[in-house]
């Protein structure tokens, strides 16, 4: 009966989250597999991946709480790793926290081969998903996993200079020192856009540590690439482990998070759209490819 409803609420989101957005990312990923790094290193890139993040979290949930139910409906709540993802054409990381969910989940239940196997597939479509892995499933034998983009490095070599060009391509050579998109740092967007999931900072049980090395670390990315939540909210299903055991969730929980008036970090920095329209993006890609 949970399964069912998280399926339904998911494919009703889905239905109104449909419309698709054209992000610099989709122009990549659309361009084939020579990319300058670290997009060359992401050559699974399995669309439609996104909509079996709330289920999986639910089945990642169950050994720690009892209101795992609730806890991935919160999912459906999170900009960064559901809404976006959608809507975001051929974005690989939904993709990659399915597989790292899937992965995480055999990891706990001691289910090695499939984990491993998770594991690699999770490597292949996003180079970083090897340290949340690890985290998700509070081990550090995932950590392995940085074996597989270290390969495809060698098999596949980044080009030296980005197929978008202009800011974009100093940005990727440059992140530290690329200022227009790290100037919002402390924003209180930032921390707004978990929504009912801020009540995890009351966490202190015996997963606390795991909690904090996640939130940290998520957060850690904005200092080497764009600052958007689907980087730091990657941190989420530690985050719900601490959400489901300090507060008694229910249904107006779950409808709160929703509609989170914070929940996009674009509209609440008020920042210039960076997005095309599908023209736009029909044209770059025809243009790059001419």
């Amino acid at each position: 009966m949970n399964e069912l409803i998280i399926i339904v609420s998911t494919l009703v989101t889905y239905w109104f989250y449909r419309e698709r957005v054209y992000y610099p990312d989709s122009v990549r990923y659309s361009l084939g597999y020579k990319q300058h790094y670290p997009f060359n290193l992401r050559v699974v890139r399995i669309p439609y991946m996104t909509f079996l993040i709330p289920l999986l979290t639910y089945y990642y949930l169950i050994p720690f709480t009892s209101q795992a139910l609730y806890g991935a409906l919160l999912v459906l709540g999170l900009s960064g790793i559901y809404q976006q993802n959608i809507k975001g054409y051929k974005l690989i990381d939904g993709t990659a926290i399915s597989f790292g969910l899937m992965s995480a989940i055999c990891f706990n239940n001691n289910w090695l081969v499939p984990a491993f196997g998770f594991l690699i597939l999770a490597s292949l479509t996003k180079e970083t998903m090897p340290v949340f892995i690890a985290l998700w499933s509070m081990s550090f034998i995932p950590l392995i996993g940085f074996i597989v983009p270290l390969i495809v490095y060698f098999i596949n070599p980044p080009i030296e200079n980005d197929v978008i060009g202009g800011e974009s391509e100093k940005y990727l050579k440059n992140p530290f020192n690329f200022k227009r998109f790290h100037s919002h740092l402390l924003h209180p967007v930032y921390f707004l856009s978990w929504g009912v999931l801020l009540a995890g900072l009351f966490y202190t049980g015996q997963y606390w540590q795991w909690v904090l090395a996640g939130v940290l670390i998520g957060y850690a990315q904005l200092f080497v690439a764009t600052d958007r939540a689907r980087l730091f909210q990657y941190s989420f299903p530690l985050v719900l482990i601490a959400v489901c055991n300090v507060i008694e969730l229910n249904v107006f929980w779950v409808l709160i998070n929703l509609y989170n008036p914070y929940q996009y970090i674009e509209s609440g920095l008020k920042k210039d759209n960076v997005n095309y329209t599908k023209k736009d993006f029909d044209d770059l890609c025809n243009l790059i490819t001419s």
